[in-house]
């Protein structure tokens, strides 16, 4: 072979092809790992605040050196380390009494005005639901006067001739009547949860002008009262022998 053949001959094991062999992923792999061990290995800078809290709990974690004046005097009044101060009382406190840092930016009081007003919350929160519970229970009771009050106005004016209710609500609904009544009060249940508060105490409201409008016409008209289920004989005799002209004072006469 000649020496123009040998040179055109590849050298595999030269520079040429050592050196030029760099594809374009291998750089960008390198500087991503390099990246990520720098992240790993770089130390947090602690805050001014976290330092200064650090060193203090070393501190106050460290014992008094015997060097100190303090120490020296008390040992000279008979003071051991690992002894408590004092009469050597079984409960006696061997370690001194921890100290407790607060926040000077919270302010003075904070904390407890924090706790207090959790209390507060809390207790407004149960009182809200007491009343809740109370004001269901009560129109509840007031549905059941109205629905008692409907039946004896529907009796009593049917003994009178009477043909027709005055208001049509007076009497209790008719069968159909009644039917589309369970399916609205259905739906009205269904729907009572989105219903704001004031909407509610409006509906209590009307309910009780409701049933005091039923009672009066009982009272006025035919000297009945729903809550002593008795009919008396004229206004003088009601007055005398009915406490009056509600559930509450029927329960407290009781």
């Amino acid at each position: 072979m000649s020496e123009m053949e040998k040179e055109e001959v590849d050298d595999y094991m030269s520079d040429n092809f050592v050196t030029e062999d760099v594809r374009p992923g291998l750089p960008m792999t390198y500087a991503k790992k390099r990246i990520h061990e720098l992240k790993k290995t770089r130390t947090k800078i602690p805050k001014l605040s976290e330092l200064e809290s650090s060193v203090r709990e070393d501190g106050l974690k460290k014992a008094i050196d015997s060097s100190n004046k303090g120490f020296a005097m008390l040992t000279k009044m008979g003071f051991q380390p690992g002894t408590a101060l004092g009469k050597n009382a079984p409960d006696a406190i061997k370690e001194p009494i921890s100290i407790k840092l607060r926040d000077p930016r919270k302010g003075l009081g904070r904390e407890k005005h924090v706790a207090e007003k959790k209390v507060t919350s809390l207790k407004v929160v149960e009182d809200d639901f007491r009343q809740r519970i109370r004001d269901k229970s009560k129109n509840r009771l007031i549905e059941s006067d109205i629905r008692k009050s409907q039946k004896a106005i529907y009796d009593l004016d049917s003994k009178a001739d009477f043909k027709e209710p005055i208001e049509s609500w007076y009497w209790p609904p008719k069968p159909e009547e009644k039917l589309l009544e369970d399916d609205e009060s259905q739906e009205e249940e269904e729907e009572k949860d989105q219903v704001p508060e004031e909407e509610e105490e409006e509906e209590v409201i009307d309910t009780s002008e409701r049933l005091a409008t039923l009672t009066g016409y009982l009272r006025s008209e035919y000297f009945y009262c729903i809550w002593c289920a008795d009919k008396y004989t004229d206004f003088e005799e009601m007055k005398q022998h009915c406490p009056g002209d509600t559930r509450e004072v029927h329960e407290d006469d009781d």
